[in-house]
């Protein structure tokens, strides 16, 4: 289990207890990872990708019965681990650390990174067009200035969300490199990606100040958006084959990490916070960040828990070493 920025182990407080306290999954042993914690994760998404390769050998060469591994992410969280697994993944035998790749679950995770307009707009720049006057000009402004501000704000990891890292040597932004498998080894994000069983990703529709719904579950932003369930406003899309739409030629960023993406096989989960007391708090809503602040959101961690138990029964059949 990943965290997000300037995120804790803590935070997976309430998950791992929905988690623990399912019998079909006992056999699972829970590690919320410690090394990438508070402002560590400013540092920069392949530095933080680097300690969790680290912290992930230590753990799977102190617990030799491990036979599988299964990835549960947050936010930035998701990109960490998606540059980790591509570290650990072995082209050859298709497994990640030596073991067979599971399950994969994003929940609010900025895949496309982030852009002041299109499917990786950050919302809240996108709310501010709405106010009376001015807010397309206020709009305008924060689009401009935002990934310079993030650079200077949030370090090396604020550059790569914007895909501004890389201009000064001429590579590719990282996200870019996320989204495709490079020559070198250890550079196989995408095969990485594409070798776990289940790719399910958890993405609000309304309410997210940071990530948005489109960004989060791989969809275009004019795309259909969530229906409503009880008890969390859920609605499930089940396993959808590429879509049509990742076809079409682009030449945006955002649009080739998008398309890339969206070649694989994802479960999409849509959840809506907005008939709750705090809708604008969706983000750690739906990883219940906080128990005493985020509680509304146990239900979607009740959710994520009954699908890893369906799920799992259905993948154990066919990874048993």
């Amino acid at each position: 289990m990943v965290n997000g920025l300037f995120g804790s182990p803590a935070n997976w407080d309430v998950l791992a207890e929905k988690i623990g306290n399912k019998e079909t999954l006992s056999s699972f042993a829970l590690l919320a990872v410690t090394t990438n914690t508070r402002i560590q994760t400013f540092g920069g998404i392949d530095i933080g990708g680097d300690r969790l390769v680290v912290e992930i050998r230590a753990y799977v060469a102190e617990h030799p019965p491990l036979k599988r591994i299964s990835v549960l992410v947050h936010s930035m969280g998701g990109l960490l681990a998606r540059y980790c697994i591509g570290k650990l993944f072995n082209p050859i035998t298709q497994r990640v650390c030596g073991l067979i790749p599971v399950h994969f679950i994003s929940m609010a995770t900025p895949h496309l990174g982030c852009d002041g307009t299109g499917n990786a707009q950050v919302p809240f720049i996108g709310w501010t067009e709405g106010m009376p006057l001015a807010g397309s000009s206020i709009s305008w402004a924060l689009g401009s200035a935002a990934a310079p501000v993030a650079s200077v704000a949030l370090g090396a990891t604020g550059a790569q969300f914007f895909r501004t890292d890389g201009k000064a040597s001429g590579e590719q932004p990282l996200l870019m490199r996320l989204a495709q498998d490079g020559e070198e080894e250890g550079t196989q994000f995408w095969s990485a990606l594409a070798a776990f069983c289940t790719c399910t990703c958890y993405a609000n529709s309304s309410g997210d100040h940071l990530v948005g719904w489109a960004n989060a579950s791989f969809l275009r932003a004019d795309a259909e958006g969530c229906g409503i369930e009880e008890p969390a406003d859920l609605r499930d899309d089940g396993w959808r084959e590429q879509d049509e739409a990742c076809m079409e030629e682009d030449s945006t960023e955002a649009e080739h990490i998008l398309k890339r993406l969206q070649m694989l096989r994802w479960r999409r989960v849509d959840v809506c916070f907005r008939d709750t007391r705090t809708p604008f708090f969706a983000h750690n809503l739906i990883q219940v960040t906080r128990r005493w602040l985020n509680w509304e959101g146990e239900s979607v961690a009740c959710h994520v828990a009954d699908q890893l138990a369906s799920i799992e029964q259905l993948a154990s059949r066919y990874t048993s070493p």
